[in-house]
């Protein structure tokens, strides 16, 4: 049992009972002294505390008994008002240095503040509620404001420079191409902008999906077993326009070969340009090329998807169709 006792407007302790019953057999403490311990509302003569039975008179309208019982209780609600300025001050710090970190004139008072008060509650021996303030205030707003500060300098850094930053803090330059997706130019032998003829080797019979129509037409690859290392890839999609290359999809299933694939993708190409906050869609740009890689998540299953293609040969096609379009004009004028 650790007791506090309360004498000549001083505070003692804590100490133990035995401590506490031999003090008072050195006449050091009397049976009037007021004295407090855990789970207590309030000041109580030490009699009281002991279990000891002293005469009634020593107690009951006890002047000295009194003014004693006055002074713990001004001391008591000091230490609880002090207790919760230090707290409202620490508070307040925190909420100030995460909406703004750059008005030190408000929040480095108010710390100034906290710290002194967190002193003060412990020179007057009152350590449940001074150490847990000071620790809280010497560590976490310095900590907080050291994260906001290099965090926030970084984003306004970024910003400035053209970089776009994804939720991990890594920096990621949108403004410079990647040079080695504009010289692979797809996936393995399958290169954009290739005519069906030049690769038809390579393919199955075409597939008809959605996106068969009467100027596109997807197909697959032949190798029924593609790996990239130990990544087992589940399908290469190709699609055509007009006999043209314009899109290269490459599908893996399950979670050892979806991240295996998109660390694969990391090493052959860099850095993506860019980076979702979750990670799940990565996109690296060239002059020309493209390549977007989704990740996706469905009933526990995870799988990948990527997207190569090239706005060189996107523009050719368009070129192509215009021309499609103004011969198939110019043959219908004629047969008016």
């Amino acid at each position: 049992m650790s007791i506090l006792i309360f004498k000549d407007n001083q505070q003692f302790g804590p100490f133990d009972e035995a401590q506490v019953r031999e003090y008072i057999q050195n006449n050091q403490f009397t049976l009037q002294d007021l004295a407090w311990k855990d789970g207590q509302t309030e000041w109580v003569p030490l009699a009281i505390l002991l279990n000891e039975n002293p005469p009634l008179h020593a107690l009951n309208n006890n002047p000295i008994v009194e003014r004693a019982l006055n002074q713990a209780s001004i001391k008591k609600n000091s230490l609880w008002g002090l207790s919760f300025w230090g707290w409202l001050s620490f508070i307040l710090v925190i909420l100030i240095m995460y909406f703004s970190i750059w008005t030190f004139f408000l929040y480095v008072p108010l710390y100034v503040i906290s710290l002194v008060l967190a002193i003060v509650i412990l020179t007057k021996k009152n350590y449940k509620i001074g150490v847990p303030l000071l620790i809280a205030t010497v560590i976490i707003p310095p900590y907080l404001g050291f994260y906001l500060f290099t965090s926030r300098t970084t984003e306004a850094v970024a910003k400035a420079f053209g970089i776009e930053l994804n939720d991990s803090n890594k920096t990621v330059n949108k403004t410079k191409p990647n040079d080695v997706l504009d010289e692979k130019n797809g996936f393995r032998d399958f290169k954009l902008g290739a005519s069906h003829s030049e690769i038809s080797h390579l393919l199955k019979d075409k597939k008809e999906t959605l996106l068969s129509k009467e100027d596109t037409d997807v197909y697959y690859a032949k190798d029924e077993k593609i790996k990239i290392g130990t990544v087992e890839l589940f399908y290469i999609a190709l699609e055509f326009k007009h006999n043209i290359l314009v899109k290269i999809s490459v599908g893996v299933d399950g979670t050892t070969n979806t991240l295996g694939f998109k660390e694969s993708l990391m090493s052959a190409y860099g850095q993506p340009n860019e980076i979702s906050s979750n990670t799940e869609r990565l996109k690296w740009v060239g002059n020309h090329a493209k390549l977007d890689f989704f990740q996706t998540t469905s009933l526990r299953r995870v799988s990948g998807n990527a997207h190569f293609t090239n706005s060189d040969v996107d523009n050719k096609i368009s070129e192509l169709i215009q021309n499609k379009a103004k011969e198939a004009a110019v043959e219908g004028a004629k047969s008016l």
